[in-house]
């Protein structure tokens, strides 16, 4: 098994790489973050000739291609938007028989690749290849300086299931000398929330247009209805359902909390509620007061998507 500070991998995962590169010109790491598919691929690949394209900017032409480059490596997928760039990429695969792809993203399989993995030419790696099973979880625990006894990793793999990222934050607070408990695994999950909260975040024009991905429970109550100044809100749910309080601005006009600098205004006063729902969006502009995240009901599980959509770049100065 290959191992060094910042990468480990497992012994099944190395082997299933080394048959899949001998059968397969185009190998795919379809695995959410923090699983870490960038270091993965990079300690794999170390000892092979590979050159880096930027999913974001590069156009694909054969003449991007390094003379001695003998493996591609296209990072964050996801971010191949465009379908001409798509079909770039999917022509010069076609086109250099010679050289194979390594290709990360967070997204499932997109269906553009879908051809090569019918025609055999493709092999993907998920997320059940990239959890660490328990051995592995020790071994990586012990690379980063963090002990634990047997229960204790019993009780990590239980609680982790192996997730790489998971397993890094906890080690830093298993380093300041604590035994494993429930306060660790809290610890390190605020850490976890943290690194989501700034790692999705996908820009499309910057500052101008951008979204985020988040995963929550919906609430009894949401007494606060926030406004902003600088962004228009479209909101949506991939899954779950809510119900959102809107008011106009100047029906909730006391103000409890600010934060201009995350662009946040919180109120209190009285407003209407809407159900939201994986067939509905919503349109909130910098006049609509709102409280998200309500229970249609009981408490449950959402995932919502939030577009950003800049209106005024300097709100102070309105």
């Amino acid at each position: 098994m290959g191992e060094s500070r910042t990468t480990l991998i497992m012994p099944a995962l190395e082997e299933r790489f080394r048959s899949a590169w001998d059968s397969c010109r185009v190998l795919l790491f379809s695995a959410p973050c923090g699983f870490g598919k960038t270091v993965t691929a990079a300690a794999l690949l170390r000892g092979r000739s590979a050159c880096a394209l930027d999913a974001a900017s590069a156009d694909f032409s054969p003449g991007s291609i390094p003379a001695r480059c003998r493996t591609v490596l296209v990072d964050d997928l996801q971010l191949l938007r465009e379908p001409e760039r798509q079909q770039a990429l999917c022509a010069l695969i076609r086109a250099r028989g010679d050289l194979h792809f390594v290709l990360l993203g967070r997204t499932r399989k997109p269906g553009w690749l879908i051809p090569f993995d019918l025609s055999g030419m493709m092999c993907t790696f998920t997320a059940e290849d990239l959890f660490f099973d328990q051995e592995t979880t020790r071994r990586m625990l012990e690379s980063r300086g963090a002990e634990v006894n047997p229960a204790e990793l019993t009780a990590v793999f239980r609680d982790l299931k192996g997730y790489p990222l998971g397993l890094e934050l906890l080690s830093r607070q298993l380093l300041r000398g604590r035994r494993y408990g429930p306060a660790e695994l809290t610890a390190a999950k605020r850490e976890l929330f943290a690194y989501y909260d700034e790692a999705i975040l996908y820009a499309v024009d910057g500052e101008r247009l951008f979204y985020t991905l988040s995963t929550y429970e919906s609430k009894p109550a949401n007494e606060t209805p926030e406004a902003h100044k600088k962004y228009i809100d479209v909101q949506f749910l991939i899954s779950g359902r809510e119900l959102v309080g809107v008011a106009p601005l100047s029906a909730v006009e006391k103000e409890v909390r600010a934060d201009p600098e995350g662009d946040i205004w919180f109120y209190q006063g009285a407003v209407n509620r809407l159900l939201l729902t994986e067939k509905r969006f919503l349109v909130l502009f910098p006049q609509d007061a709102h409280a998200p995240c309500i229970a249609a009901g009981r408490p449950a599980r959402c995932r919502k998507c939030v577009v950003k959509v800049m209106v005024c770049d300097n709100p102070a100065g309105r």
